[in-house]
């Protein structure tokens, strides 16, 4: 671990008293305590089926929607689409611009923790408009 040149600058032999200490330990805490929550997390996966709300086909930016399984309402999450998302639609490879906002939808998301924020991406997305159920003999 690369220590910061502020702490570079302090002289430890200054700190003989004990209010010295504490100034120093009042100053390395907060830094030990981000050093410590500032590695990588691992991300969590979820499939989820709910409607995009807004879709913003320039940016891959969409709000999707859907009821919670812990409390039963709905809620709403910002997430991404990059490029490289597989969206099938009726079973055909398709592009966002053709999901329409509204629609029921079905989402693989990786979400991603950074902290206080959360990165979400979708990986797959698969929308069922015309598809009936097969004849019966």
């Amino acid at each position: 671990m690369r220590i910061p040149s502020i702490l570079r600058d302090l002289r430890i032999d200054r700190c003989k008293t004990t209010a010295g200490r504490c100034s120093l330990v009042l100053v390395l805490l907060p830094l030990l305590v981000c050093a410590c929550d500032s590695r990588q997390r691992e991300p969590e996966y979820r499939a989820l089926s709910g409607t995009f709300d807004k879709i913003n086909v320039q940016t891959g930016a969409v709000t999707f929607r859907f009821r919670s399984d812990k409390t039963g309402e709905y809620r709403e999450e910002r997430g991404l689409v990059p490029p490289e998302t597989e969206i099938l639609i009726d079973g055909k490879i398709s592009e966002l611009s053709e999901v329409e906002p509204g629609e029921e939808v079905s989402v693989v998301w990786r979400i991603e923790k950074r902290g206080a924020r959360q990165l979400v991406t979708a990986l797959k997305i698969l929308v069922a408009r015309g598809v009936s159920a097969p004849p019966t003999p």
